[in-house]
């Protein structure tokens, strides 16, 4: 494949008021919908488990990429419909019975969108077996916009053993059709690297011009998210010097080593939440508001409410505060099941909430070190506990910036426990000798860069 990008150029005042519209189509209830609000990272439109849920063509501006993305109604007749196309091509006047005109209503509508696209997007979904229904619908969209992208759903919903064979048979149906350019991607749950691919696959579709329009936009759009990832990177560096600086100091007595538990504890579920927090506002600010620049997204943050209100509030999901460390664990995993799963404190959230919530609840380890000249006992984190939040932290960040929009369904678990185990794998490769209670808050966002890096390319 060669590169998409070149002869583009950044300032190109000549286009800059131009717009791609890219048509979102394919057989009802295959997630198309929830494709647009997974690519614009935004609750558009509406979505749910019947057919035809969008009964009319919905135009969505994507202002940050330069483009339109259009969502079709489902197509249930595609086979009829090229019949019919047939049939005016020979007699202009020819017209479908009135019980069909009706039934293909949503045919009508859907043709009108992807006549007037640039580039269609089809959803399949790997659920099922293609056969000529489908066959029928690529179809029919070629015969109105040749340039497509195919795009096979619900990877995650088939079971292993069955999945290649279903991809294998999507593929040849495209094949057979003329169209090259096709890829899985789950709506619900899928790298960033993917939403990449699909932009790059859009791309080696259009004309020249059409491109150099597109490709203006991919390049603004993405250098928008690289600011946003390296303020949630300063917001992870900064929670982690907070937790080296902790240093608490009591003369030994039986109950010293126990107010000073507390004490940390205390101090871990203060910097987590407000960490957690702090991220998931800024990724959702910087979704509802997609054109904005990162001091604008900077200076709406400020007049948000604190977690600390929210938690008294209810906002968070989260009633429990205080108490044994227990309480203060359960707290955190709350809140983080919520932000991770869409507000559902089950799935995949939850065992993010389970991973730290029962470190701060259970106990933090060897948090202390004696000072026998002083009669003292000084509690502080550890090298191990502050590069295991580190870690957690990178993988809180990652699902906080990728959680879907689409029914914001909870995090499968298995997905979740793979990315907190790659997490670990790669931060062992990149942060061997690193000091822990005192690396630089330089060093600690060109790792999380790293990491990420690592992570999107995948």
């Amino acid at each position: 494949m060669h590169s998409v990008w070149s002869g583009i150029v950044v300032n190109d005042k000549s286009i800059q008021n131009e717009r791609i519209y890219i048509a979102v189509a394919g057989h009802t209830n295959v997630g198309k919908t929830t494709l647009i609000r997974t690519l614009m990272r935004s609750p558009v439109g509406e979505v749910g488990d019947r057919a035809n849920v969008t009964q009319k063509s919905q135009v969505y501006s994507y202002e940050s990429l330069l483009a339109y993305l259009v969502d079709t109604p489902g197509l249930r007749f595609a086979g009829v419909y090229n019949l019919y196309l047939d049939a005016v091509l020979e007699n202009p006047g020819f017209s479908l019975p009135p019980g069909w005109q009706e039934k293909v209503e949503f045919e009508r509508e859907a043709v009108r969108a992807i006549r007037d696209s640039n580039v269609v997007l089809y959803v399949g979904s790997l659920q099922v077996v293609p056969d000529d229904s489908h066959k029928e619908e690529i179809r029919l969209i070629k015969r109105l916009q040749p340039q497509m992208v195919g795009i096979l759903n619900f990877s995650y919903s088939v079971e292993k053993s069955k999945l290649e064979r279903r991809v294998t048979q999507w593929r040849r149906v495209f094949f057979e059709l003329g169209i090259d350019h096709v890829l899985t991607f789950d709506t619900h749950w899928d790298r960033f690297s993917k939403v990449n691919r699909i932009y790059e696959e859009i791309a080696e579709v259009l004309s020249s011009h059409e491109r150099r329009i597109f490709l203006l936009g991919l390049r603004k759009f993405k250098e928008r998210q690289e600011q946003i990832h390296l303020e949630a990177a300063k917001l992870l560096a900064d929670s982690i010097k907070r937790l080296q600086n902790i240093r608490f100091e009591y003369k030994k007595s039986n109950s010293a080593e126990s107010r000073a538990r507390t004490r940390l504890r205390k101090k871990y579920e203060e910097i987590t939440l407000a960490f957690v927090s702090k991220a998931k506002d800024l990724y959702d600010i910087a979704a509802e508001y997609p054109t904005e620049s990162l001091k604008s997204i900077k200076g709406r943050l400020k007049t948000l409410p604190n977690w600390k209100t929210r938690l008294r509030t209810g906002g968070a999901g989260v009633t429990v505060l205080g108490g044994g460390g227990a309480a203060i664990g359960a707290a955190i995993g709350a809140l983080i099941a919520g932000v991770l799963s869409g507000g559902v404190g089950a799935g995949g959230g939850a065992l993010f909430g389970l991973q730290i919530g029962g470190a701060i609840g259970g106990g933090i380890g060897a948090l202390f070190a004696l000072d026998d000249e002083e009669d003292k006992l000084v509690a502080t984190f550890t090298e191990k506990e502050i590069f295991e939040t580190f870690q957690l932290y990178v993988a809180i960040m990652w699902g906080v910036a990728i959680t879907s929009y689409g029914r914001n369904p909870s995090l499968p678990k298995e997905e979740v426990k793979n990315l907190l185990q790659r997490v670990q794998e790669i931060c062992n490769q990149e942060c061997s000798g690193v000091k822990w209670k005192e690396v630089s808050k330089e060093t600690l966002l060109q790792i999380t860069r790293n990491v990420w890096e690592k992570l999107e390319n995948e």
